[in-house]
């Protein structure tokens, strides 16, 4: 996870952690017929177990990134990687949230822990 640029400061780490947001995308994906055909045999590839694979790829992820151009590269990359390794042969991003650091402190109602520290 990549952290702001000020959070090595004391003083401004909740401070730094506001510029922080977490994503949640939803996607649409392509598995390959070599992937199909293995997930109804069941049997294990060079890199990964097919079980492990098939609960990673699942239609969403959360993740987070310090900016939007950022969040996409990071989910390009990722689903672009399943694509190199002959697992997915398409995929599409359909839908992105973000939300603040504060935001989801707010939502988990944790946001009375930092106050004062700012």
């Amino acid at each position: 996870m990549a952290l702001p640029k000020k959070f090595n400061q004391i003083d401004k780490r909740v401070e730094s952690l506001n510029d922080l947001n977490f994503y949640k995308i939803s996607y649409e994906y392509e598995f390959t017929d070599t992937y199909k055909k293995a997930l109804k045999e069941g049997y294990e590839t060079s890199n990964m177990n097919l079980e492990k694979l098939h609960q990673e790829i699942n239609g969403t992820k959360e993740f987070s990134a310090l900016d939007d151009e950022k969040a996409n590269e990071k989910i390009n990359e990722w689903l672009q990687q399943f694509v190199n390794d002959g697992v997915l042969s398409d995929f599409e991003v359909t839908v992105i949230k973000s939300q603040s650091f504060k935001d989801k402190l707010d939502d988990k109602k944790l946001s009375p822990l930092f106050e004062g520290l700012e």
